[in-house]
């Protein structure tokens, strides 16, 4: 089985959808999104399904397939299967995940008031002491428990985009460490550097920030 890498076919055609990838970073636990399966890589037609999200790490997920497939090569798959992805697999975000969400939630049985934001922007990205151009996109929930309140800063994630050229600039930034970050809107802030992804095909890599250490996945 596979799954086509639509971010490597639209970036062939000069496609960048900054507006999925807005959605992408905003990826939650339980969001689903479509994912387009091949029989293997020798099949001409894919067929596109739905997968429920239920583990995320920096840009890696881990799914489970939430539609029987049609085709007769991806027959054998059944509801439920395991799909491990990554962003640069996704051809389209569910319509429920995709809508920014106001509400109340029961969590482990305490209420809580969450909101999702997400944007993008494109210019000078300040990260540490080094300027560079670049492209970024957000996305944080923000949590205010009954009673009190206050940002759950683990749903935080920023995605940065650079070239080649520009992250050797960052030579001393590696994948785990901390450093300070400025980025409209964001003035100085202090992230951690979870993942790096380099995009095959293309000259650039992007930087994957988050306020805090994500927890080790077993």
């Amino acid at each position: 089985m596979e799954i086509e890498n639509i971010q490597q076919l639209r970036w062939k055609q000069g496609i960048e959808d900054l507006e999925l990838h807005a959605k992408i970073s905003g990826l939650q636990v339980g969001d689903s999104v479509n994912l387009t399966f091949r029989a293997d890589k020798e099949s001409f037609a894919g067929e596109t399904l739905l997968v429920r999200i239920s583990s995320i790490r920096g840009s890696a997920f881990r799914s489970k397939l939430a539609a029987k497939p049609a085709s007769i090569g991806l027959s054998k798959l059944p509801v439920g299967t395991l799909v491990r992805f990554s962003a640069a697999h996704i051809h389209s975000i569910a319509p429920a995940a995709a809508i920014v969400s106001r509400g109340l939630t029961n969590d482990n049985a305490s209420m809580s008031k969450r909101e999702r934001k997400s944007g993008h922007g494109t210019g000078q990205v300040t990260i540490g002491s080094v300027t560079v151009p670049g492209r970024w996109r957000y996305s944080s929930v923000e949590g205010h428990e009954l009673p009190g309140n206050g940002q759950s800063e683990e749903e935080f994630k920023l995605v940065v985009a650079l070239t080649l050229t520009d992250r050797k600039k960052l030579v001393n930034l590696k994948k785990g460490d901390w450093t300070t970050l400025t980025a409209d809107p964001f003035r100085e802030m202090r992230v951690y550097l979870s993942d790096i992804e380099y995009n095959d095909g293309t000259t650039g890599v992007s930087l994957i920030f988050t306020k805090t250490q994500p927890p080790s996945m077993t």
